[in-house]
């Protein structure tokens, strides 16, 4: 399944779909405006939706699914609240393990990706499916959430919020010097909740691992006797439980149920910018919990001082407990990551160094090249050298 839009762009010019003057234009039009790959194609004249159907399943490895004669998978449609679908314009089609499936009109929609990663934990699988079912289909959708009674809506306020990464645990992560304080907080927290670092602050940059360290306190104490009541949520999803709560009247039963809390674990705070309702709500969930002696573990892309797009006072209770920040791995960390990830597959030392030397500020991204190469060794049988190496960094930009 092709995913890198520069192998996109690659099999449109190799099908003859486009010529170069006509993929230049597009290339600008995508940056400039952003939204999906698809739809600049429709809008520009290039092609029409269902020729691009066609090249994404011939051309680009994806499923089509027509939604005519779908049915809801109930554990599903629980994942991607309502709201959040329309706006998109996705549906939540089946979930398997840690997957969901997900019908869309472009997997190449960057957006409706990174925005989908928000409000769920499960790694999204693109479906490919037409405009018009899809937006016909939400109509059955929105029945369907709104038949919801209030005691249905209460279980999807329940003590489990989003499922934690499994994989995500204190055993999986590398520590280096960049990492200690962060590390050593949360393992702490892990072990005595609410005591000693209370609120624990974690940010970074974008793949460092501060939400790996935030769902290893939750896979750590998911399992303490006695139980603990503990939820995990990204701050999308919070905030779609805020409004669903508000639409359906039920902002005391909100209120209710994550006061009951032990534990709240939530990523990416600083997406609480422009909704000053969820704002307020956190405001006063935070105050409660943390005066009751119950832990709360935030994560951002950056320090409490920077977080101007919240309010004041949030930011100052943010600085009233431990601030955690976690600097990008030097290289004898990130090498030692790269150890960590690959233990079956037989890697040159000088391929390690390379992937190494060259990805500096993002552990997800050194992890996602070792991953590309070990595919090309399982799936087409290319060798693992320094050749291969250069050229999956170039595809990446590196």
């Amino acid at each position: 399944m092709i995913t890198e839009e520069k192998v996109l762009y690659q099999a449109l010019l190799e099908s003859k779909l486009l010529s170069e003057e006509q993929l230049q234009k597009l290339t600008s039009d995508v940056e400039a405006k952003g939204e999906g790959i698809g739809q600049h194609l429709q809008q520009l004249g290039y092609m029409e939706e269902k020729r691009y159907i066609s090249f994404l399943i011939k051309e680009c490895g994806y499923h089509f699914l027509s939604l005519n004669q779908v049915e809801i998978d109930p554990d599903a449609i629980k994942q991607i609240p309502s709201e959040v679908a329309r706006r998109l314009q996705v549906i939540p089609l089946r979930k398997a393990r840690d997957t969901l499936a997900v019908a869309m009109c472009d997997p190449f929609n960057k957006q409706v990706l990174a925005e989908l990663g928000k409000v769920t934990a499960y790694t999204i699988l693109p479906i490919v499916s037409r405009h018009e079912e899809i937006i016909q289909f939400l109509k059955r959708y929105d029945e369907l959430c709104a038949s919801r009674s209030k005691s249905q809506v209460s279980g999807i306020l329940s003590y489990e919020g989003l499922p934690l990464v499994r994989r995500f645990v204190f055993d999986s992560f590398v520590v280096g010097k960049g990492n200690e304080f962060p590390y050593a907080m949360a393992s702490a927290v892990a072990k005595s909740p609410g005591e000693s670092y209370n609120p624990l602050f974690l940010y970074s940059d974008v793949g460092l691992g501060k939400t790996h360290l935030l769902n290893a306190i939750g896979n750590q104490m998911k399992n303490q006797s006695p139980p603990v009541k503990m939820m995990y949520v990204t701050c999308e999803y919070f905030n779609s439980q805020v409004v669903g709560a508000i639409k359906d009247n039920i902002i005391d039963l909100f209120r209710s149920t994550f006061k009951t809390l032990d534990i709240l674990l939530i990523d990416d705070i600083e997406f609480l910018k422009d909704r000053d309702k969820t704002q307020e709500e956190f405001f006063h969930l935070f105050n409660s919990m943390v005066q009751a002696g119950k832990q709360v573990v935030v994560t951002s892309d950056r320090s409490p001082s920077e977080l101007s797009v919240l309010e004041k006072r949030l930011r100052s209770r943010f600085m009233g407990g431990t601030v955690a920040n976690i600097d990008p791995p030097d290289l004898e960390t990130r090498t030692a990551i790269l150890h960590k990830k690959n233990t079956e597959t037989a890697v040159p030392t000088e391929v390690y160094h390379l992937l190494a030397s060259r990805i500096q500020e993002s552990v997800r991204e050194l992890e996602g090249a070792l991953n590309t190469l070990l595919s090309l060794n399982r799936f087409t049988g290319e060798d693992i050298n320094i050749d291969n190496a250069e050229k999956v960094l170039h595809e990446m930009g590196y």
